[in-house]
C-alpha cells in the first residue's frame, strides 16, 4: 500500500520515506566501511545524503515551528539538539574509554574534548598533516562536528530574517556557492591539502552539503507547487542524482575532486532525497522506503552510525585480523550495540522530550533526526 505523501510546505508531521533514505545512507555508509576496502570511499556517498536530509528536516521543522508560534525559538532548538545527540555520545565515550583502559590503550584527553567540543574533523585533518592517527575510535564523529558547526548558523539566520522562506532561500544559495569558492581557494593556495581530510571534513568546505536541504525546505516552503519544487522532486530527478554520483566517482581529476566533486554529490544527493519524498510516481521506492525493515534500520541510523566506529576498535584489540569473516562480526557487534543504545538510550530520552515538548505545545515528529 502506497504512503500518503507528506505536506509540501513545512509542517510539523512525520514526513514519509525519510527513515528510508536514513537506512539507505547508513548501509552505504558500513558497507563501504567494512566490506569495500580500498573503495571505502564509497561510504562518503551515504554521508551526503545524511547531510541533505539533516539540512531539509530542520529548517522544515524551525520554519514550521515559525508559522505555527509566531517564532523560532533558539533555545529550545539547542536544548532538542543537546538531548539529541550528547546522551548517546557520553555513554560511547564511556564505553570506549572504559574499554580502553582495560587494554592498556591511552584516552588522549584531547581526542575526549574534540567529541563533546566538536573539533573532531579539525582535530583529525591536523592529524593527517601531522603524520599521526588519533588513538580512540572518534573519526566517525567528524560530520557531527561539521553539522553543529552549521546548526550555530543556520537556526540564528533564519530566527533573525522571521523565517522568511526568501531569505531562507537566499542564506542557502550563499552557503551553496561560498563552500566551492573556499575550496578552490584552498586547492591553489595549498595544493599538499589535495585529497586529504583538510578539504573532505572541515566545516567551511562542507556546509554546501548540508545547505543543499535548506535549499530543499526553503524551495518546498516558497513556491510548493512551482516549476523548481516539481522539476527537483520528479522521478527524472532520481535518475540525473544517481547519474551524479556516479559520474563524481569516475571522475579522477584531482582539482574536479577537491573541488567540484562535492558540488555534485551534493546535488546528486539533493536529487535523491527529494523524489523519495515528494513524487506521486514512486510509489514502488516509497513503499521500499517505508517498509517495517526500512523504517527501523532508519530509526537506528544515528546509534548504527555511532557505534560502527568503534566495532573494528573493540575487535582488533581482543586479537582479531582484518578478514572478510570478521567484517561479518563487524557488521554485528554495530547492530547489537546500536540496537542496546537505541532501546536503553535514545528512546527514554526522545520519550521524555517529546513529552516535554507536548507539554509545551510544540510537538516534534522525526525526532530522530532534530
Amino acid at each position: 500500500m502506497i504512503e500518503p505523501l507528506p505536506p509540501v510546505s513545512a509542517t510539523k508531521g512525520h514526513i514519509q520515506g525519510l527513515n528510508g533514505l536514513r537506512c539507505l545512507s547508513i548501509l552505504i555508509v558500513i558497507i563501504g566501511h567494512f566490506f569495500l576496502g580500498e573503495y571505502s570511499g564509497i561510504s562518503s556517498l551515504g554521508v551526503y545524503i545524511f547531510f541533505v536530509i539533516s539540512g531539509f528536516l530542520i529548517t522544515r521543522l524551525l520554519l514550521a515551528e515559525a508559522k505555527e508560534t509566531g517564532e523560532v525559538r533558539i533555545g529550545a532548538f539547542y536544548w532538542r539538539r543537546l538531548l539529541r545527540l550528547f546522551p548517546v555520545l557520553i555513554v560511547y565515550m564511556i564505553v570506549v574509554v572504559l574499554f580502553a583502559q582495560m587494554h592498556s590503550i591511552p584516552a588522549p584527553l584531547i581526542e575526549i574534548a574534540s567529541v563533546f567540543l566538536y573539533f573532531v574533523n579539525y582535530l583529525k585533518s591536523y592529524y593527517e598533516l601531522a603524520g599521526t592517527q588519533h588513538v580512540l575510535p572518534i573519526g566517525v564523529l567528524w560530520s557531527l562536528s561539521v553539522e553543529e558547526h552549521f546548526y550555530l548558523i543556520a537556526p540564528l539566520f533564519i530566527a533573525f530574517v522571521r523565517a522568511s522562506p526568501g531569505k531562507v532561500l537566499a542564506f542557502a544559495i550563499v552557503m551553496i556557492v561560498a563552500p566551492l569558492l573556499i575550496r578552490v581557494g584552498y586547492v591553489i593556495q595549498w595544493p599538499e591539502w589535495s585529497n586529504t581530510n583538510r578539504i573532505y571534513m572541515a566545516s567551511e568546505t562542507r556546509f554546501d552539503s548540508i545547505a543543499y536541504g535548506v535549499f530543499l525546505a526553503a524551495i518546498c516552503e516558497l513556491s510548493p507547487e512551482g516549476r523548481i519544487r516539481k522539476a527537483i522532486s520528479s522521478p527524472q530527478a532520481l535518475i540525473a542524482g544517481i547519474a551524479l554520483l556516479v559520474l563524481s566517482t569516475v571522475i579522477r581529476d584531482d582539482f574536479f575532486r577537491d573541488t567540484l566533486r562535492y558540488s555534485l554529490r551534493g546535488i546528486g544527493a539533493l536529487l535523491i532525497v527529494a523524489p523519495i519524498v515528494f513524487s506521486p510516481r514512486l510509489g514502488l521506492l516509497q513503499n521500499i522506503a517505508n517498509s517495517p525493515p526500512a523504517e527501523w534500520i532508519g530509526k537506528l541510523s544515528y546509534s548504527l552510525y555511532i557505534w560502527h566506529g568503534a566495532a573494528w576498535f573493540f575487535l582488533s584489540n581482543i586479537g582479531m585480523t582484518k578478514t572478510m569473516l570478521t567484517s561479518f562480526a563487524e557488521l554485528g557487534v554495530t547492530f547489537v550495540l546500536a540496537v542496546a543504545s537505541y532501546y536503553l538510550v535514545e528512546m527514554p530520552v526522545l520519550k521524555w522530550r517529546n513529552k516535554a515538548s507536548t507539554r509545551r505545545k510544540g510537538v516534534v515528529t522525526n525526532s530522530v533526526a532534530a
